[in-house]
């Protein structure tokens, strides 16, 4: 089955648990991905990490380093709770009629932000490497 069948599906199949395979699979992936993003940069990187970078001469507010195991246990503890948070909200708005014809564009807009917030952990690894 290919995401677009997946997320055609996701939209017209409304079962009573309101279980959405797209946005399950998506967050398990994504919370998958960062840890072992995470595990693999905590043996690469330094004891602390630059988070913050001042571009000419604007103020500067907050730290610029950071633990490195906090940053990283960071990553996947914000993707969880994401995902977890898109997919209840998903299960309470499956009730609703108006939901059946927009379910896509929320499962598309979910997963982009679990792969933006992916591409943010790997700058900020990248970027301290």
């Amino acid at each position: 089955m290919s995401i677009r069948q997946a997320l055609e599906r996701n939209g017209s199949d409304r079962s009573g648990d309101g279980t959405s395979t797209v946005l399950t699979a998506g967050g398990v992936a994504a919370t998958g991905l960062s840890i072992a993003g995470s595990l693999v940069a905590y043996g690469i990187l330094p004891g602390t990490v630059r988070i913050h970078w001042t571009l000419g001469g604007g103020p500067y507010y907050g730290p610029e380093h950071a633990p490195t195991a906090l940053v990283l246990l960071a990553f996947p503890a914000f993707v969880g709770i994401l995902a977890i948070g898109a997919r209840q909200i998903a299960a309470r708005l499956e009730r609703t009629d108006e939901f059946a014809g927009r379910s896509t564009a929320y499962t598309l807009l979910v997963l982009t932000a679990l792969v933006s917030v992916l591409v943010a952990q790997a700058v900020i690894i990248g970027a301290n490497i």
